[in-house]
């Protein structure tokens, strides 16, 4: 399921206060018309309605294609500054076995891999 929120966002060009979706997740099976939007760069853009200027909202996003068996999670950068990101949890699997969580990071060129 995709999920979206309403925001009452300020253009950091003009000021401008005005009411925005940000979206938290996009299903391109069950919405397929995000993935095109996605691509477009139409996902998480601010487009002032006074001055035009657009202006990428940098939230969180989670990808998940299921025809593919594919998803991604979107974080902004800054979140690689706050150590309580890198703090993995035991994941639990069917029959009640617990296994590490294993995190990969690739963001402008840094990576951090397996870091539990």
């Amino acid at each position: 399921m995709s999920k979206m929120t309403i925001h009452n966002l300020e253009c950091p060009h003009c000021g401008n206060k005005q009411e925005t979706k940000v979206w938290h997740s996009v299903n391109v099976k069950l919405d397929p018309e995000l993935k095109r939007k996605l691509f477009d760069a139409q996902i998480n853009m601010f487009s002032c309605e006074k001055c035009g200027k657009k202006t990428f909202i940098n939230a969180p996003l989670l990808y998940h294609d299921m025809t593919q068996q594919f998803f991604v999670q979107y974080y902004p950068p800054e979140s690689l500054d706050q150590r309580e990101f890198f703090q993995c949890r035991p994941a639990k699997i069917s029959g009640g076995h617990s296994n590490p969580l294993k995190i990969g990071v690739i963001t402008h060129g840094r990576s951090r891999n397996d870091l539990n």
